[in-house]
């Protein structure tokens, strides 16, 4: 049998609480939230409270340190107010704010502070979780990927010598990755959200063969690595230049892995977990035929020596 405890005696037992102070002190400012931020049919938020004062905020934006004080009664009153500089963030620069928080969230990745990262991405959900727009989710979804799609020492000289490597590789090339774009009907606009539901478990075994397919590329990566390492220096410097391009890869596999296997934990919208996969598995691809290439080119000059 279950029981629940009525709010009358809630409020009984937390009288004179942390909590029930709080509780009073967001009751008193939501009344009077017109008059204390100017501003007709406001809505204000408590965003702390302290001994004798407590910050609040408006919807457009306005932060408030407010006095309070409580009677010999036990009766609470505002007894005034002053403004609070903060930074604040508009929706015509929301794009470019959460392209730069999530560059922050990749540089943390880059060091391996991957729980400070998820807080912060997490801190970036809730952000934008006042805006308008449907697709708040799929905005820092695309932000992190476009911060993942920035220029690359190995991407450059891989696009500069693309057709060469492709005709080196021959039929093989992107053998290693076969997965491709396949969900784009789930992000498209045409399909309710009633009937995304159905395709969520699909998303997600489809997440978690990319990230398989990831890590195989990073093992196949870091042999050919070790490999050049090892290998003792030439006039040309082939061997240094094929290391270095197999180490900014490695490193760039790491971030690729880091929102595969992260991002799918914030994110519960199947439109954007599906835009996610698509958008991965279209660079996985390119980074096979590169991590191809390097993994034969260490073979090659592994067996010349």
């Amino acid at each position: 049998m279950a029981y629940f405890i009525p709010t009358e005696e809630v409020r009984r037992l937390t009288r004179g609480s942390y909590e029930h102070l709080v509780a009073r002190l967001e009751g008193i400012l939501q009344e009077k939230a017109d008059t204390l931020f100017e501003e007709k049919g406001c809505s204000a938020k408590l965003l702390g409270t302290f001994s004798g004062y407590a910050l609040a905020s408006s919807d457009s934006g306005k932060c408030l340190r407010i006095k309070y004080e409580e009677s010999d009664k036990g009766r609470l009153h505002i007894v005034g107010s002053e403004p609070v500089e903060v930074k604040t963030v508009s929706e015509d620069d929301l794009h470019g704010f959460l392209r730069s928080e999530s560059e922050r969230v990749l540089r943390l990745y880059d060091r391996g502070s991957v729980t400070e990262a998820v807080t912060r991405l997490k801190g970036l959900v809730r952000q934008v979780g006042g805006w308008t727009p449907p697709d708040k989710e799929e905005t820092v979804v695309e932000s992190v990927l476009a911060s993942l799609d920035r220029s690359r020492p190995w991407w450059g000289l891989y696009n500069e010598r693309k057709d060469h490597i492709l005709t080196y590789l021959g039929e093989d090339a992107g053998s290693s990755v076969t997965l491709r774009p396949k969900f784009f009907k789930l992000y498209d606009g045409s399909m309710a959200d009633k009937d995304l539901e159905r395709y969520r478990d699909l998303v997600a075994e489809d997440l978690l063969v990319l990230q398989g397919k990831i890590q195989k590329l990073f093992v196949q990566v870091e042999s050919a690595r070790a490999t050049l390492a090892d290998l003792p220096l030439t006039e040309d410097d082939t061997a240094r230049t094929f290391s270095a391009f197999a180490e900014d890869l490695l490193e760039d596999l790491d971030r690729v892995a880091r929102a595969a296997s992260e991002l799918p934990k914030q994110v519960r919208r199947v439109d954007s977990l599906g835009r996610l996969h698509d958008r991965l598995t279209t660079r996985l691809h390119d980074m096979g035929i590169a991590s191809e290439f390097v993994s034969q080119m260490a073979n090659r000059l592994g067996e010349a020596q």
